[in-house]
């Protein structure tokens, strides 16, 4: 899969079966998060640590102890919980695409949301290992989101064009609310005033 996702990507999303559930997408996409996990799980452990340090430090000032016990143990659950926020990100973001290739009208007779959901598994599965590419990572996600787009594309048996707009609509629709909040928040505060 490593093979075909760098070398022909559109033949990697013609080897996906149409008719499987969404275990074989969901394990790859575990598969490929173990760095992830391991990096957020030291991360949340540093953290965690840090702030039991802190709070024991303040013991004598107040009543801390409840803090420092449980900040390791919501770390820990958060933890845990991160294969199945990974799947749920997998199932949710594979029903946003395809909505938005709906939307564009890419559907097809016969294909039906659970392919969309395993493009976006197999595809999400290969941008999460390479967004902890430093420095590249942002582009290596941004090039994913095409690659995404390709393959919903390919799988619905529609146009190219039509794919990538439905990935990158939602990214474009975030980005005119945000510049719309950034012009309407200072302009209704200054005509408050």
């Amino acid at each position: 899969m490593f093979q075909l996702v760098f070398s022909n990507p559109m033949e990697l999303f013609d080897r996906v079966p149409v008719t499987e559930g969404l275990g074989a997408p969901w394990r790859f996409l575990l598969l490929l998060s173990v760095p992830v996990f391991l990096i957020m799980a030291l991360v949340f452990f540093f953290v965690g640590m840090g702030i039991m340090f802190a709070a024991l430090d303040q013991v004598g000032k107040g009543d801390h102890k409840a803090i420092a016990a449980i900040m390791p143990v919501i770390f820990g659950a958060i933890v845990l919980l991160m294969p199945l926020f990974s799947f749920l990100g997998m199932v949710i973001g594979g029903a946003f695409n395809h909505f938005f290739l709906w939307m564009w009208g890419g559907l097809r007779p016969g294909v039906g949301t659970s392919q969309s959901i395993r493009a976006y598994g197999y595809a999400s599965a290969f941008i999460q290992i390479g967004g902890l590419i430093p420095y590249l990572g942002i582009l290596i996600q941004l090039a994913g989101l095409v690659v995404i787009g390709m393959g919903l594309a390919r799988m619905h048996r529609t146009d190219t064009w039509r794919g990538i707009c439905a990935v990158l609509t939602p990214i474009f629709l975030c980005c005119c609310c945000g510049l719309l909040a950034a012009i309407s928040i200072p302009a209704f505060i200054a005509a408050r005033h």
